[in-house]
């Protein structure tokens, strides 16, 4: 009977990657705004994703759409029952909760982003953020020290295809410290957080060579201060150029607060505080992308900058202006940047719910140890290293945000699955 229900159960979840086959490949290739960026390989794209491009456009030439959605399915679908079978083998939840959480993982797929049809880094992104969670998971929980590093390897790659998920390595060197605090530091310890240390640095340097073989420029991929200081600009006052003694830097504030000031995307134009968030979050790709990026390569093109060029001195001068600029604005920048905290996570009572989660499970953690408070805290860290370093880019928008919204869900599951079944949930081994 146990071995009929089984292959019942297998039978219904291939059903749902069979019918996700279906409605991904009939709806074909999806175009977005920054997707001829990637296809064109600009310089400020991420180098994973331009690569992956480039390597299908070279086999397919014009034909490469459906190879393209194809391949970005079948890691979704690998992902997807990687992270299944992690948590059937770490909980043995109930199958109705396989399969529910089966649906859950897959629905960034089905609607909103269409993750396997957009012709974006999301694309690669989200199926490797699954793998890197299903590793790490089996890495703490399961206490396999192997998968540290079968995960730091997902990682490297997210990093190159995302840069957002650079946070993901504080997450790893906490749970990597937690395990050699538990045991002792050793040599194959040390070697561990070596590896975990190194692994932005080495990230960076793989980034800078592709675009020194690719653009002839050994730089990271230009456009992250920009992001940065995007909000900074909001907040700031006419006069703060006389904060900057470079005169070029003065120039440069003095034209992009000219087109900001004629937008009236400024603060003294925004009257309101309860309303500067709101202004800001909807005219995030007026101030950025408009004001800043596009002015600022006008303004070095006419100082006789190539293309490349000018990608890279917009971002340069950007990075130079970025801490005096918030320094003279701290209180009105932090303001902001909380409002988008806060508007990450959806509201001010969601972010308290997520760090009564955080700080709960870790309290608990030190006293028992329990499989689920460990998969509350892993997950918890994963959410917060997301959710914060965004704002302090970018507005905080969906498709940013959306890799960890599964994990709430599944904590209900898990929770759920323990009171209907009665499993224990206590490691024995600890």
């Amino acid at each position: 009977m146990p071995l009929q229900t089984n292959q019942i159960n297998k039978t219904i979840s291939n059903t749902i990657y069979a019918l996700l086959s279906i409605f991904v490949l009939s709806k074909g290739a999806l175009y977005f705004r920054d997707s001829y960026g990637f296809l064109e390989m600009n310089f400020h794209q991420s180098v994973g994703y331009n690569s992956v491009l480039k390597i299908i456009t070279a086999i397919f030439n014009d034909n490469f759409e459906i190879p393209l959605v194809f391949i970005q399915l079948l890691m979704l679908i690998l992902a997807s029952q990687h992270i299944i079978n992690t948590i059937k083998s770490i909980f043995n939840p109930n199958y109705v909760w396989l399969l529910l959480f089966q649906i859950i993982i897959l629905s960034p797929a089905l609607h909103l982003h269409f993750v396997a049809n957009a012709i974006l880094s999301e694309g690669l992104a989200y199926p490797l953020f699954l793998f890197f969670v299903s590793l790490l998971l089996r890495a703490f929980i399961m206490e396999i020290k192997k998968y540290y590093y079968y995960a730091l390897f997902v990682l490297f790659f997210l990093i190159l295809v995302r840069g957002q998920f650079i946070a993901m390595t504080l997450v790893a060197l906490i749970l990597v410290g937690i395990d050699v605090f538990r045991s002792r530091l050793n040599k194959e310890n040390l070697t561990l957080i070596v590896v975990v240390v190194l692994l932005p640095f080495v990230s960076e340097l793989v980034e800078k060579s592709f675009n020194k073989i690719v653009y002839n420029h050994f730089e990271s991929t230009p456009f992250d201060n920009v992001s940065i200081i995007t909000a900074a600009y909001f907040v700031s006052d006419a006069e703060d150029y006389s904060i900057f003694e470079n005169k070029d830097e003065q120039q440069f504030f003095k034209n992009v607060y000219r087109v900001l000031d004629s937008l009236n995307l400024t603060k003294e134009k925004v009257k309101f505080d309860y309303k500067m968030y709101e202004v800001f979050h909807r005219n995030y790709s007026y101030i950025c992308n408009y004001s800043i990026h596009d002015k600022g390569m006008l303004y070095y093109e006419a100082k006789g900058l190539n293309k490349n060029e000018q990608l890279l001195a917009v971002n340069e001068i950007s990075g130079r202006m970025l801490f005096p600029l918030i320094k003279d604005n701290f209180k009105p920048w932090l303001k902001l940047y909380i409002d988008n905290l806060k508007n990450a996570f959806g509201s001010f009572k969601q972010l308290l719910l997520y760090l009564v989660l955080l700080l709960a499970s870790c309290i608990l953690l030190i006293k028992k140890n329990n499989i689920i408070l460990k998969f509350i805290f892993v997950t918890m860290l994963l959410v917060f290293a997301n959710k914060m370093i965004i704002p302090i880019a970018v507005h905080s928008i969906k498709r940013y945000m959306f890799y960890t919204d599964w994990i709430i869900i599944t904590i209900i599951i898990l929770l759920l699955n323990e009171i209907f079944t009665k499993n224990t949930i206590v490691d024995d081994r600890g």
